[in-house]
């Protein structure tokens, strides 16, 4: 059995919105939004205007309808004019049998004004989500506005953090995925391995990549192998290990923060959160300081050619 129809339910939802946003709405302010949440129509007006008659133009004058000498002239005008309208009434009559001569000649008018609708201005205010500043000369949000816009972030975050289960097989491919969605990358990992760097490489437009720096050279080593590679296309730098904490995804079109470090994925549970606003362009400067500040990680030792044997020693010797 439903027992919300749909008018309840949305007034339950508005409430409930405005409270998780720290607001308790008066009554006003919720049967304003559940009867009218849309554009208000500008108001029409409808005005009906009758048509004067010459006797009414003339009525208009004070006290001369009252005259006497006045009703006598009218009365013998439209006489005559009656008797010389009939010929060509007849004819019109005769030549257009349908013809309505009440709207032909209609004794009043409508005239339908309607006025500007509502702006999106108009709207919020009636609303009560916006109010005059404190020096009047602009607009700042309610505490009811407020409190819906913090809501509104709230569930926008909410429905777009990804949750990457621990022992879930293809908790690394959605990473994957979705790094290769948000284009050229850069990528801040302190504990990032060789093996997912390169899947990481082969399957998204990650261009750069920041890790901690090891204590011994030779660690370096298979970083520098694997960025040599001819299908590697990715830069890859070490910053001091006391910078970096918090991993980061910093693309194009998206700016993410990892709950663990890459290779923890799939085996323990985790999330990928999207960051926006002032929070994204934060971690952008960032992540442009730690490259700035990290070192490339360098080329490949050379390995050095071994002594080809003397073919000149005599087999004798």
């Amino acid at each position: 059995m439903e027992i919300l129809n749909e008018t309840q339910r949305r007034l339950l939802t508005y409430i409930y919105a405005a409270n998780s946003g720290g607001y308790s709405p008066t009554p006003e302010e919720v049967t304003e939004w559940v009867l009218r949440p849309d554009l208000v129509p500008g108001k029409v007006t409808i005005r009906r205007i009758k048509s004067p008659s010459a006797a009414a133009a003339l009525g208009g004058i004070p006290n001369l309808s009252e005259s006497p000498a006045v009703k006598k002239m009218m009365q013998s005008l439209n006489q005559d004019l009656a008797k010389s309208m009939q010929p060509f009434m007849e004819h019109l009559r005769a030549s257009q049998p349908r013809i309505d001569f009440a709207t032909l000649f209609p004794a009043e008018r409508v005239i339908e004004e309607r006025e500007p609708d509502e702006t999106l201005i108009e709207q919020a205010q009636r609303l009560r989500w916006i109010e005059p500043s404190a020096t009047g000369a602009g607009l700042v949000l309610s505490g009811l506005g407020r409190a819906l816009l913090r809501n509104d972030a709230d569930l926008t975050t909410a429905s777009e953090i990804t949750v990457l289960d621990g022992d879930d097989p293809l908790a690394w491919g959605a990473l994957v995925a979705t790094i290769a969605d948000a284009g050229a990358c850069v990528i801040v990992d302190p504990y990032l391995k060789p093996e997912q760097f390169l899947e990481i490489a082969k399957f998204t437009g990650t261009t750069r990549v920041v890790l901690r720096r090891p204590n011994g050279a030779n660690a370096l080593i298979p970083w520098q192998m694997y960025q040599a590679l001819p299908d590697v296309e990715v830069e890859v730098r070490v910053a001091d290990p006391r910078l970096l904490h918090d991993r980061y995804i910093v693309g194009e079109t998206a700016v993410y923060q990892l709950g663990c470090s890459f290779n923890g994925v799939g085996r323990k549970p985790t999330t990928l959160v999207p960051l926006t606003g002032p929070v994204a362009d934060f971690a952008r400067n960032h992540v442009a300081e730690l490259w700035e500040s990290a070192e490339p990680v360098g080329d490949p030792p050379l390995v050095a050619d071994e002594p080809e044997p003397d073919d000149t020693t005599s087999a004798d010797e």
